[in-house]
């Protein structure tokens, strides 16, 4: 039976975690107004269970007849939006608080001026509610407001929470990256300096470059032309339909194609010139593919082509 229990909470530190890291950060915004709005509905119904009325009439009064309801969820409104990411988040707890209390100060005020005004009272007219409903009113409205504070601010911080964990994650992904980069790097570095003291004529006719967490062999002959992107390469070959992805700088994988077989036109573009097409209005034609020539490499290619 103590299994038993222990796989229940298992189970459930499970679906707690799914559903806060999951659901809460995607769809937090929406899960908060469907939770406020089921209680400011859900109050009203409450109340014409209780005085035995209908539930429009008592949704009539609360949000029209009596401007409270309207004032408590503005002031949740400013409270999420406002008050707690620019002060409670920021660990300024007195004056959020202080904030806090000068806006319901004023938007109990503002109820009271709806009030007066919807109701049309006189100033000569005394009007005193029985004691029970004043109490009764005060109490609501300061626990629902309390309610709401306090729902506005733990979902405030389950997104900052959530948000701080995201990008820790990130920063460990980076970093396992980095690190298996730096790893890879070492372990080829006695190859790559053997293949160096190599003389040029006896250069293997191939290169390995980083793909998927792997060391991949491409075969020069196989290559069409290189493109960059950003921290990437895009390898074009004659063998594969799609391109090959490659960990690369355009720098890095031009040092390791031979410069007598390939030539760099373009920033972000080496052609394998034997693979050309044609040349036209400075623009390569390699396998139905235009590549720009741009005016720093132009020169420099065409001396390369003529001989």
């Amino acid at each position: 039976m103590p299994k038993f229990f222990d796989e229940i909470r298992v189970t459930s530190d499970k679906i707690s975690t799914f559903v806060s890291m999951k659901t809460i950060r995607k769809y937090s915004h929406v899960i908060t107004q469907i939770l406020i709005w089921a209680l400011l509905l859900v109050i009203p119904y409450g109340y014409s269970v209780a005085e035995g009325r209908d539930y429009i009439s008592s949704l009539w009064m609360f949000w029209f007849l009596l401007p409270m309801y309207t004032t408590m969820a503005l002031g949740f409104y400013i409270n999420y939006f406002l008050l707690i990411p620019k002060l409670y988040l920021e660990k300024k707890y007195w004056q959020f608080f202080l904030s806090t209390g000068i806006l319901y100060y004023l938007l109990g005020k503002l109820s009271g001026l709806i009030s007066s005004l919807m109701f049309q009272i006189p100033d000569d007219v005394v009007v005193k509610p029985p004691l029970q409903w004043v109490w009764l009113g005060t109490m609501t409205q300061l626990l629902v407001n309390i309610l709401l504070l306090f729902v506005a601010i733990a979902i405030r911080v389950q997104q900052q929470n959530s948000k701080i964990e995201e990008d820790a994650r990130r920063r460990a992904e980076e970093q396992e990256r980095r690190e298996t980069e730096e790893q890879d790097n070492k372990t080829l570095e006695p190859a790559m300096a053997l293949a160096q003291s190599i003389p040029a004529s006896a250069t293997p006719n191939y290169i390995f470059v980083k793909s998927d967490y792997k060391q991949i062999r491409i075969d020069l002959d196989d290559i069409m032309y290189v493109s960059s992107m950003k921290d990437y390469v895009r390898i074009r070959t004659i063998s594969q339909k799609l391109p090959i992805t490659a960990l690369s700088t355009m720098k890095a994988i031009e040092e390791k194609l031979p410069s007598d077989r390939f030539c760099r036109i373009h920033r972000s573009h080496i052609v394998a010139i034997d693979k050309i097409e044609s040349v036209e209005n400075n623009r390569v034609k390699i396998a139905d593919q235009l590549l720009p020539v741009s005016e720093t490499y132009v020169e420099a290619f065409e001396k390369r082509i003529k001989n």
